[in-house]
């Protein structure tokens, strides 16, 4: 099977082009900082505790380059990424049901080659993690579960994932906004120990219009949201904690005005 990558909307196939290599394994390095310590043999290793983005090429050709269809082709190709500025969605047929985030550094070097030698070198650079596309999408949690047993999700990766968690409060005040406490309770692997993680903030302002609470880890932080996701106000909390790797219950141990809670799980690997 030919290799075939997407970038944004459109799959390197469906523009008329082929990619002219198989791509190498490209895996995102840790972030570690060298010192050196006066007196001391070699060097200490200080983990930053995240990931650096990688840095990967892709090499395209297009076949024919004479035919004026192939022209066109090179011209649509060139349009599109014109428009495409800053992290887009990749995908590759490397990494079935997985997209990462990446961005094209080399347009104006991708034009102008394509245009006189009917190939190109594109250089990307993609955010760390593959994520799981069923994975980034909302899922419902049962709320006569979340306030009983719980309900169980699992993540399939040894990366630990970023939930985003999005509480439906019921606003029932007879002034222009009223207050809600919103908490959870989370019992998953961290860093290999299976244990029980709370989050509780009270006071939390929300309206008749804006009465979603939603706790985001990537973003790390907390706001009030309308339905669209329009934002009313952040708010000052703790957040819960990254999910590790299998079997995790959440569950909700104040209910209060809360009537609805789901959660995008965004599970992710290297």
């Amino acid at each position: 099977m030919a290799y075939d990558f997407k970038f944004g909307k459109y799959w390197l196939s469906e523009l008329g082009a082929t990619s002219a290599e198989e791509p190498p394994v490209e895996i995102a390095q840790r972030d570690i900082t060298l010192i050196s310590v006066p007196g001391k043999d070699g060097k200490d290793c200080i983990d930053n505790k995240r990931y650096d983005n990688v840095e990967f090429k892709r090499k395209i050709a297009f076949v024919g380059g004479r035919d004026i269809k192939v022209k066109e082709k090179e011209i649509q190709l060139i349009n599109s990424f014109a428009y495409m500025q800053g992290y887009q969605d990749f995908e590759d047929n490397s990494h079935p049901g997985l997209v990462a985030e990446a961005a094209l550094r080399n347009f104006n070097d991708v034009q102008r080659t394509l245009r006189t030698i009917h190939t190109a070198e594109l250089s990307f650079s993609r955010k760390p993690f593959w994520y799981l596309k069923t994975g980034l999408e909302e899922m419902p949690l049962d709320i006569n579960a979340l306030i009983s047993d719980g309900v169980e999700i699992i993540n399939p990766f040894p990366a630990a994932a970023k939930p985003l968690y999005r509480f439906n409060m019921n606003f029932n005040g007879t002034g222009e906004t009223t207050t809600c406490r919103v908490s959870l309770s989370v019992t998953a692997n961290y860093d290999g120990v299976y244990e029980e993680r709370r989050i509780s903030k009270s006071g939390v302002r929300i309206t008749a219009t804006h009465h979603f609470v939603v706790l985001d880890l990537e973003k790390q932080h907390a706001t009030v949201q309308d339905e669209s996701g329009d934002i009313y106000s952040y708010i000052d909390m703790d957040l819960p904690d990254p999910i590790g790797e299998g079997r995790a219950t959440i569950k909700i141990i104040y209910q209060s005005k809360t009537v609805g809670l789901s959660i995008i799980p965004r599970w992710r690997c290297l």
